[in-house]
């Protein structure tokens, strides 16, 4: 990405946000986001290796045999094994070429043998007779115009234009770059859109080249789709994973997700259908997505798409805002590099500078990412804010050794890095409920918690007194626990790391208690009040009772505060038998499981004496 680019795409975007308030399309709080970052022990030393000679638009280096070729996309290319030499200037470039915009070079790539290197040119100018892929968009003002130039470890030689690609130079380019086994290429082109849209319909268009995977044969002069939806790619690993190469990249993303997306190249170069990656309006469901969310036409979260989305590759890693201005991912590097143990993939945010990992690599699905902390070669924690002096802009390469390094764009410095490993337990600490806390049975807790390692957690396990409650594998850790009856209990987490080293946290001491008893309700249901009997009257005493956190034990009955019998099963009746002639107040006393009683309302009568 251009510091021209970077200009246009911060004005862009106080620009899109103004209109996109004005007309209601920025919603106060997007309803979903990513997962956050995960705190780690993951760390990484950075060795200060070398200084590119300019920097006033660097990308990510690219190793062509033993040497380090370092790309200004102001139009310099310079090599590097050691000692530094020149190999283009914008007074060398192909004679068809016009330069003097922020991305005249987009990128370079080398074949395995390094006898061939291609470089990219965006000029508004094309060589005469080249083949040509004409944009859609009617703002196109640009080409993205290959070149092959033969490198005998000295110089570039011999430049042959293979193909131009129309674009929209101030949208989004774009620009990875990768030369596979057979000489042809892999090439990602951006979708020329701007911040605060959903990518529109043309990167899941096949017959436009705009958002796409291009393989590109440089035998023939022509490019060919191979995978859709992708937004704004800069760089391309293959990562070689044990004879069955993957491809990784990642995708910068709008204001919801960064991506991480990887596709075996077996699954890319072969498919029964095209890959689609997602980004832009989708024909056949009328829906763009960005990560695993669903997005309006300005880009705005509006749900969540199933995992996994049926016709949709998604991103194995991602990560949000989380509470930054502006993002944009860079990267990665990884695979089984030998400067990782742990780290199967490694990026970075061009902004800020922070570093990014994941553990679990391959095709995995929903992988955590984890913060990686910098030491220096004293083992100081450092940013790469800090050694820039302001936005770093970090670029993640290989070296020719197939060692991992960053350059940093402000600066140009360019560091080796390497994994810092150890063989630590991780840790673990309850968040919540609080020791001590009290709560009425049946109670509803979430248990929460605090886990780190090195190499990343594996799982966090919630138990109550010895016995397993739940697990969560996705920070933050914390699970539901439900219906819980009185008692103490002691909580426990465990956590499990990467290696299996599992931790138990400091116990928590809460108490549920019982609810406060109820008292059971009685009502006399029978006699009626205010009836009349003729001594000797037998009269059918009867109450409904309830009792509404445990049972009823029994009801008794009484006459003038007299008990006259009790029954201890419902329907609550007796006989009350032989009744000679007087007034009466009747009641009726139920008793729950408890022993807490209650008296119901007073139910007068008369009975008659005999006449004589």
């Amino acid at each position: 990405m251009s510091k021209k680019s970077h200009t246009f795409s911060i004005g862009c975007v106080l620009l899109c946000i103004l209109i996109a308030i004005s007309s209601g399309l920025i919603r106060a709080q997007s309803p979903t986001v990513p997962a956050p970052v995960s705190p780690s022990g993951l760390r990484v030393a950075l060795e200060l290796v070398g200084r590119a000679p300019s920097h006033n638009n660097l990308t990510s280096p690219v190793a062509v045999g033993a040497q380090l070729l370092l790309i200004d996309q102001s139009g310099y290319i310079f090599s590097w094994d050691g000692a530094m030499r020149t190999l283009l200037t914008p007074a060398t470039l192909p004679a068809a070429i016009t330069g003097g915009a922020g991305e005249t070079i987009l990128n370079a790539a080398a074949d395995a043998q390094g006898t061939n290197v291609f470089v990219m040119f965006t000029s508004p100018t094309l060589p005469n007779g080249v083949p040509q892929r004409l944009s859609p968009r009617t703002d196109s003002d640009k080409w993205q115009v290959l070149y092959r130039y033969t490198f005998d470890g000295v110089s570039l030689a011999s430049p042959q234009a293979i193909i131009a690609l129309q674009v929209r130079s101030t949208g989004h380019t774009g620009g990875g770059l990768l030369v596979l086994d057979d000489g042809t290429l892999l090439a990602t082109t951006g979708d020329n859109g701007d911040a605060f849209e959903d990518g529109r319909q043309y990167p899941q268009d096949p017959l436009n080249h705009l958002g796409k995977i291009l393989r590109i044969d440089p035998f023939n002069q022509t490019a060919t789709v191979v995978a859709l939806g992708v937004r704004n790619v800069q760089r391309l690993f293959l990562d070689p994973n044990n004879g069955d190469p993957r491809l990784e990249f990642i995708d910068i993303g709008g204001s919801i997700a960064e991506e991480l997306n990887t596709i075996s190249l077996f699954d890319l170069l072969a498919p029964a259908t095209l890959p689609n990656f997602g980004w832009g309006r989708n024909a056949a469901d009328q829906r763009a997505r960005e990560g695993t969310f669903y997005i309006d036409q300005g880009g705005a979260t509006v749900g969540t798409a199933p995992q996994p989305d049926p016709g949709f590759l998604q991103p194995v890693a991602q990560f949000g805002r989380e509470g930054a201005t502006l993002v944009g991912a860079s990267g990665p590097i990884g695979g089984s590099i030998a400067s990782f143990s742990q780290l199967t993939s490694l990026f970075s945010d061009l902004v800020s500078g922070r570093l990014y990992g994941t553990t679990a690599g391959g095709s995995t699905s929903q992988q955590t990412v984890y913060e990686v902390s910098i030491a220096d070669a004293s083992g100081q924690q450092i940013t790469l804010a800090g050694l820039a002096g302001g936005r770093p802009d970090p670029r993640m390469f290989l070296f020719p050794d197939g060692t991992a390094g960053v350059l940093l764009e402000k600066t140009g410095d360019f560091f080796r890095v390497t994994e810092l490993t150890t063989d630590t337990p991780p840790t673990v600490a309850i968040t919540a409920p609080p020791t001590g806390g009290q709560f009425v049975a049946p109670a509803s807790l979430t248990m929460a918690a605090d886990a780190s390692d090195s190499g990343g957690i594996l799982s966090v396990t919630f138990q109550a007194n010895g016995t397993p409650i739940a697990s969560d594998s996705t920070h933050p850790y914390s699970v539901s626990w439900n219906n819980v009856p009185a008692g103490t209990y002691i909580l426990t987490a465990v956590a499990t790391d990467g290696g299996g080293q599992t931790t138990t946290s400091d116990p928590v001491t809460i108490t549920v208690s019982s609810p406060p008893n109820s008292r059971p309700e009685v009502t006399v249901t029978s006699p009626a009040a205010n009836t009349t009997f003729n001594a000797p009257a037998t009269i059918s005493l009867s109450a409904s009772a309830r009792d509404v956190d445990g049972s009823v034990g029994s009801v008794a009955f009484y006459q003038n505060g007299k008990l006259i019998g009790a029954d201890g099963t419902a329907p609550y009746a007796i006989q009350w038998t032989n009744v000679m002639g007087g007034n009466y107040t009747l009641t009726a006393v139920a008793t729950d499981n408890v022993g807490a009683t209650t008296t119901s309302n007073a139910v007068k009568i008369t009975v008659r004496g005999r006449k004589k």
